[in-house]
């Protein structure tokens, strides 16, 4: 009841989105237009359709969305899939003869959607090739945005767009507004999606569409691209650029509609993983986790790993903590060293009541955290605060599987309550100084928005509540770790999180939220204040939070934001 509550209650708010934000007044779009037209360049755009007995009001309709750009530069390639249908045929030709950028072809037999789209494909001229459906549709003004954006970031070779899904009665929902580029989501199931824009002679260099694929074809090919060209070339167009038809037999509308789509989708994942590493598993989905898990090995002999455990200002003894740490076996945990005030008082108690799993684990004290990493040579480090106070099997181990990929700073998990409500999932960026709190998900079973709860995915941010990374890499920031032996543990300072985030984000590494980690604290973390940031700083945006989406009352919500933090045609 509270989740159809909750989907009639967002779907009223993008009605309302539709109506204030996304409406296309003729002047707005004349103006885009105008502002087009005096470009002294603007590069061709081949929208590649593979077609196959498609209705003829949706294949009609389809057509018409191509032909209503604004934008004038573009062609559309119909591979027509030897269509049983004969108005498909009819159609096509009907169009063709009306406007020359219209380029059709007829397969002499059926190949299915990867040999149709690389037919469709041999017909492209221009720059960059558009993917589209053949029942879908675009907005009017989708590829004036692309060559926008093309135009601002002229080292692009992928572009991709939010999307929301179109009703046969043309009644629109469920947006995605999604976030910026994440090399973590992107193995576990394809966001880039739609509208996905590729430059063509990218797509040709990887060799096209990979029959065999079928189902998941666009994400075998995203997957290879991006491994040719590098995370750097792929820009995301934070407007919604594409209306995904929900009709009987279309993954828009149920995923178990096409099951070896899945199944294409795992062996694309797994084949890409697994050249940058053999070792590296691919979990199937599953009915209570629609999504790819992804398992980084662990290197033999096995990682050492030092908690630094920050006692609280009161000086009482880390007893939850230690649960955490001790409630279950820890192969990987060597160290234990207590910092903060009292902290040389509570190592006797530390060593005692840690319990059976403290076998071969040392205790100590220091003043800091910079000295407790001067202390010890493990691997990896554990920043634990004294309001943990357990967590999930192998959370530490989940942790250090990511804490140990190179490209990555730091590791974090989902922090929830006792009682099992989810009440962080990383923090979001609302200026360069400050974040708010991340709240995907009612509870740690939700998905979240578009599984947000369940997915590990790049955050700008994480609470500094429990933390894991490599020590070389902790020990690069001195600075941002001494502030973090002067933050009041029962008041969270998120703009040290941030500091310490951004310090290791300027040497190029990158941020997880884990979802298969996830630690329980004692008490809800403080909504952060003023000075830490309620609102969003005007035109300020976090790449893994959509400018489209809510910050309400010092939390990151998830929802769809009244106001978004980006202009219309921005």
């Amino acid at each position: 009841m509270r989740k159809v509550v909750r989907t009639s209650t967002q779907q009223a708010g993008y009605q309302r989105w539709i109506e204030t934000v996304d409406a296309l007044e003729p002047t707005a779009l004349r103006q885009l237009a105008d502002e087009m037209a005096a470009w002294q360049q603007a590069p061709r755009i081949s929208i590649v359709v593979p077609v196959y007995n498609t209705p003829a009001v949706y294949l009609d309709a389809m057509i018409e969305s191509v032909r209503a750009q604004i934008y004038p530069h573009w062609e559309l390639c119909l591979a027509d899939d030897a269509s049983s249908a004969p108005h498909v045929e009819t159609l096509l030709r009907k169009h063709a003869q009306r406007d020359a950028r219209i380029r059709v072809m007829r397969r002499a037999q059926n190949g299915h959607i990867c040999a149709a789209s690389n037919s469709a494909l041999k017909l492209a001229t221009g720059e960059y090739v558009a993917l589209l459906d053949h029942d879908d549709l675009l907005p009017p003004h989708a590829l004036a945005m692309v060559a926008k954006y093309l135009r601002a970031h002229p080292h692009a070779r992928l572009l991709y767009s939010d999307e929301d899904k179109i009703s046969s009665d043309g009644r629109r929902s469920t947006p995605y507004f999604k976030p910026d580029w994440d090399p973590e989501l992107i193995v576990q199931y394809n966001f880039f999606s739609h509208l996905g824009v590729y430059e063509t002679a990218l797509i040709r260099e990887v060799g096209g569409f990979r029959e065999g694929f079928e189902g998941s074809q666009d994400h075998d090919l995203v997957l290879r691209c991006v491994r040719a060209a590098g995370d750097a070339a792929v820009v995301h167009i934070p407007h919604v650029l594409y209306h995904w038809r929900t009709i009987e037999g279309s993954t828009a509308l149920d995923i178990d509609e096409k099951p070896y789509a899945v199944e294409a989708g795992v062996r694309a994942v797994r084949e890409s993983l697994r050249l940058r590493d053999a070792r590296v598993e691919a979990i199937a989905p599953s009915t209570q986790l629609p999504f790819v898990q992804v398992r980084y090995p662990l290197p033999e002999p096995l990682p050492r790993v030092q908690a630094i455990l920050r006692c609280a200002g009161d000086g009482s003894a880390p007893q939850t903590a230690l649960r955490a740490l001790f409630a279950r076996p820890q192969p990987l945990l060597t160290r234990v060293t207590l910092v903060g005030p009292g902290a040389a008082t509570h190592v006797e108690y530390a060593s005692k009541s840690a319990g059976e799993h403290a076998q071969g684990v040392t205790f100590d004290a220091q003043m800091d955290i910079e000295a407790a990493l001067r202390a010890d040579d493990a691997a990896f480090v554990c920043l634990l605060d004294a309001q943990v106070e357990a967590g999930d099997e192998g959370w530490l181990d989940a942790l250090v599987r990511h804490a140990l990929r190179p490209e990555i700073g730091l590791a974090g998990p989902r922090l929830s309550l006792p009682g099992g409500g989810a009440f962080v999932a990383g923090l979001v960026a609302t200026s360069p100084y400050s974040t708010v709190l991340a709240r995907s998900g009612a509870s740690r079973e939700d998905f979240g928005y578009f599984g947000m709860n369940q997915l590990t995915r790049t955050v700008t941010a994480l609470p500094g509540a429990c933390l894991v990374a490599r020590r070389a890499v902790l020990s690069t920031a001195a600075a941002q770790l001494a502030a973090y032996d002067e933050r009041d543990l029962d008041g969270e300072d998120s703009s040290v999180d941030l500091a310490l985030a951004r310090a290791l984000g300027a040497q190029g590494l990158r941020h997880v939220l884990v979802a298969q980690a996830t630690v329980v604290c004692a008490q809800d973390m403080p909504v952060p204040d003023a000075v830490a940031g309620l609102a969003a700083q005007a035109g300020f945006r976090d790449p893994a939070y959509s400018p489209h989406l809510a910050v309400e009352n010092g939390v990151a919500t998830f929802e769809i934001a009244e106001v978004p933090r980006i202009s219309r045609f921005g």
